[in-house]
């Protein structure tokens, strides 16, 4: 090991033992660069350390001393420590000097007062999966990514194992982990930020189903979280993951706000012939039943890239938004930026085949379940978490499995595949026709990037209504990339866009902070 000025050694012991969430779990030696040699278990020394100061330590010394700890502690270097700026990566309680003019930073990063200069963690809760960035914001600068990242196979089944990925410092990792709730993915989240010593100051939470009460980002307190729990009726698959999630932030980081940004507010202008159900209009008005919409925060993301794309002001653009999620699908009817129609409805439940969700189905076999003594509660979990994908082909609610089964010929996954895709074509002819043409059909959201063979077979044999794709350019789409895939003759473009709904969150916070 090269020498070490003892200095620096004491800065980087004093960092170690601040940071019990860094430690190894397993036995490791550092050498003293006076020649003496500690042994670590857990982070623990066998002999105890000289007594340091907590104040007052040149903040060259403190990186150094940091690095050297990290870069022996364990074979893995550690991939983010110039990701984020060292008083951002300061241990709890930290108080010392930046620079020359001097600083003080604490664990809670409150940056500039008006929402810039600080850490702000975005977590994107949806039914099987939960998508999380942290973006460093600066006054008049574009806020940049420090970590990013999806837990996947969450709360589902399927025959893939849970995971979490996520990219920091232009590396990306993967871990294994316990996701068998929405508790447990945000656990899992909030562990790899605090591994990378990134301090919070604000958190955005997609909140799927506002009602008619939420239309507008609001800061969450004891009075907004109890009026989100009656909410839970609305979208019960995941409104209440999300209120899990904000438990365990307001656990572990009580004094960090937070905000919910409603997927609703996108499609609360709907048009009043589109949201309107035939239902008696004073019952409908007593109970709030009318059509919310969902995805919002995606089509208003994906309507505004694709209209940059195809070169186009977003007032004159018309686009057929396809969102198509491991867990939950829509489609959207976009016109000039706002919502003309959309598959989902007063719930997420109708519209789309999903995972594990019925998508529509006629209102009668409801009520044949209640007269076979199904209760209100079995009906919402057959209906949410029985049907679906998981429903057809009793394999899996996973497309992606469910393609490669059906290919191979199990005629269970031909049939789940078949309905789905059917589902999807139906929306697609009916918002074509619905905007009178469309500039671009648009599939976005995992699915929608990733699986060509969907895209195949929902835009195949379709040429006389002006969209011809390009087989060979859909099968060579990168995953994960923007990519048009429709062939020069085609009237309508197809594209593959990945969304960015946890943009459109920090946006919106960011929008709140600054007043």
């Amino acid at each position: 090991m090269s020498s070490i000025a003892p200095s620096v050694w004491r800065d980087g012991v004093r960092w170690w033992k601040s940071r019990p969430d860094r430690r190894p779990d397993c036995e490791s030696t550092l050498e003293h660069p006076a020649g003496r040699v500690r042994t670590l278990y857990r982070g623990q020394p066998l002999a105890p350390w000289p007594r340091l100061r907590r104040e007052g330590t040149p903040c060259g010394r403190w990186r150094s001393g940091r690095a050297v700890f990290l870069r022996h502690r364990s074979p893995r270097a550690v991939d983010c420590r110039e990701a984020a700026s060292a008083t951002d990566n300061r241990p709890r309680g930290w108080s010392g000097s930046n620079s020359t003019a001097g600083a003080v930073r604490t664990h809670l990063d409150t940056g500039n007062g008006d929402g810039t200069g600080m850490n702000v963690l975005i977590i994107n809760c949806g039914s099987s999966s939960q998508a999380f960035s942290v973006y460093r914001t600066a006054a008049g600068r574009e806020p940049v990514v420090l970590i990013s990242g999806k837990a996947r196979n969450v709360a589902t089944t399927t025959q893939e194992t849970p995971y979490v990925q996520w990219t920091c410092a232009g590396q990306t990792e993967t871990r294994e982990c316990d996701l068998s709730s929405h508790a447990q993915a945000a656990r899992a989240i909030l562990a790899i930020v605090r591994e990378r010593s990134v301090a919070i100051g604000a958190i955005g939470h997609r909140f799927v189903h506002g009602g008619s009460e939420f239309t507008h980002t609001t800061r969450i307190d004891d009075s907004v979280l109890s009026a989100l729990q009656r909410t839970i009726p609305l979208a019960p698959i995941h409104n209440p993951n999300t209120l899990s999630v904000i438990d365990v932030c307001r656990q572990r980081l009580p004094h960090v706000p937070q905000y919910a940004v409603f997927d609703t507010a996108f499609h609360a202008d709907l048009p009043e012939a589109a949201r309107t159900y035939a239902l008696p209009t004073a019952l409908a008005e007593e109970l709030g039943l009318r059509k919310f919409g969902f995805h919002g925060l995606s089509y208003q993301y994906v309507s505004r890239r694709a209209a940059e794309l195809l070169a186009k002001p977003l007032a004159d653009s018309s686009l057929v938004i396809c969102h198509l999620g491991s867990g939950g699908s829509s489609v959207a009817a976009v016109r000039g930026g706002r919502s003309i129609d959309t598959s989902m409805g007063y719930s997420p439940l109708p519209g789309l085949v999903m995972s594990t969700r019925c998508g529509d189905i006629d209102a009668g076999i409801v009520l044949q379940l209640v007269r076979s003594g199904y209760g209100a509660d079995e009906i919402e979990d057959l209906l949410n978490n029985q049907s679906g994908l998981l429903g057809l082909s009793g394999f899996s609610s996973n497309l992606t499995e469910i393609i490669a089964e059906a290919e191979a010929g199990d005629r269970a996954c031909q049939v789940a595949y078949g309905v789905y895709a059917a589902r999807l074509s139906h929306y697609l002819g009916a918002y074509t026709w619905l905007l009178n043409g469309a500039d671009a059909i648009v599939f976005t959201d995992d699915i929608g990037v990733n699986a060509w063979q969907l895209r195949e077979r929902v835009c195949s044999g379709v040429e006389a209504l002006g969209v011809i794709l390009d087989p060979v350019a859909n099968r060579l789409a990168v995953a994960g990339k923007t990519a048009f895939v429709h062939a020069p003759a085609s009237r309508t473009a197809v594209l593959i866009l990945p969304t960015d709904e946890e943009r459109v969150i920090l946006d919106e916070v960011m929008a709140h902070l600054q007043g």
